[in-house]
């Protein structure tokens, strides 16, 4: 298999001779992203052998490794035209503190938020979740990350922005659909 030729632009990457026809396939991508793990068509595609949870998973996956291809091979540009790029110290770093920083707020909000509003946490769902194989938790936990920057981010923002030329408006689509 011969890898396509990417284009010896610098940092930015020409848009394709169909911008709208690119746009609107990606467009596509976000809401079948958006709406088909919610709507049970993973179970249709892939039955009930798998069971609800992980035949949306893999629906997921299918999603996120189509966006790459399609990036890829019909597109014809690399993946650090979605956002991928190598990690820098600072990056890590951010990354640590931020993470820290979220661990802090999800005991705020379970110890003084929920209990201030009257909350309580779903104990059977907590409950299923925790009796779910590790690996698949692991999967599950993978999949948001790489699944939702992916799909919700990386491809729709770069390439809104692109065809609208606004980051604002990129930014407001992509967080109604994330939303």
């Amino acid at each position: 298999m011969q890898l396509p030729d990417f284009p010896a632009e610098t940092q930015e990457y020409a848009v394709t001779s169909r911008p709208r026809a690119t746009a609107l396939i990606g467009i596509l991508f976000l809401l079948i992203a958006t709406f088909a793990p919610v709507s049970g068509w993973s179970q249709h595609l892939f039955g009930r052998e798998l069971g609800p949870n992980y035949s949306r998973e893999v629906l997921w996956w299918l999603l996120t490794f189509g966006v790459y291809a399609y990036v890829f091979l019909v597109e014809r540009r690399p993946l650090d035209s979605i956002g991928f790029r190598r990690p820098s110290v600072v990056d890590i770093v951010l990354a640590v503190i931020t993470g820290v920083l979220m661990v802090a707020g999800i005991i705020v909000i379970y110890s003084v938020v929920f209990p201030l509003l009257h909350f309580q946490i779903n104990m059977h769902e907590a409950n299923a979740l925790q009796h779910t194989p590790f690996l698949y938790r692991l999967l599950l936990v993978t999949r948001a990350a790489v699944a939702e920057e992916t799909l919700f981010r990386g491809y729709p923002i770069e390439r809104l922005k692109e065809w609208t030329g606004s980051r604002f408006i990129a930014g407001a689509v992509s967080v109604a659909a994330f939303t």
